[in-house]
C-alpha cells in the first residue's frame, strides 16, 4: 500500500491500517517528522476504505495518543485528487515551497487539535456501539 506513495519515509514511521471486509489492507495512515508538538501525516487508500470510524482513528492517534497540537501534510500541488482530499478533511493550506515536485510545488497543509471535526465522531461512534450492544 505505502509503495502507491513515492514518499520516503523516517525512521519514527508509525502506521495505522485499515482492512476491507475480506480482510484485506485497504488504507493506510502514516505519521513520521514527530517534534514533540506535531507530526506528519500520510494517507493512502484504495476501493472503499473511507470510513467514519478510521477517520476518526486516524485523527485521534496524533492528536490523543500521541499528544501532537498539530499535524501536517504535504502534497504536489499538481495532485488536484489528494490536495482536494486534504482540505475536505479540514487540512488548512499554510505555505507553498515552490518546484518540489515534477507535476508541481509543494502545499503546506496543517490541522490543529481544535480545528478536527473527526475527532468529535467518538462521541456518535460510542454511542451508536452501545445502542446495538
Amino acid at each position: 500500500m505505502l509503495e502507491r506513495n513515492p514518499y520516503e519515509y523516517t525512521n519514527g514511521l508509525v502506521c495505522i491500517g485499515n482492512r476491507g471486509l475480506r480482510g484485506g489492507l485497504i488504507a493506510v495512515v502514516a505519521y513520521d517528522h514527530w517534534t514533540g508538538k506535531t507530526c506528519e501525516m500520510h494517507i493512502v487508500g484504495k476501493g472503499n476504505w473511507l470510513t467514519k470510524r478510521f477517520l476518526w482513528a486516524a485523527f485521534d492517534y496524533p492528536f490523543n495518543q500521541a499528544k501532537c497540537e498539530y499535524v501536517f501534510g504535504k502534497i504536489s500541488t499538481g495532485n488536484k485528487p489528494s490536495l482536494n482530499f486534504a482540505l475536505r478533511l479540514g487540512f488548512r493550506w499554510i505555505n507553498t515551497i515552490p518546484n518540489v515536485y515534477p507535476d508541481g510545488d509543494e502545499a503546506v497543509l496543517c490541522m490543529s487539535k481544535s480545528e478536527c471535526k473527526w475527532l468529535e465522531l467518538n462521541h456518535d461512534l460510542k454511542s451508536k456501539d452501545a445502542a446495538t450492544a
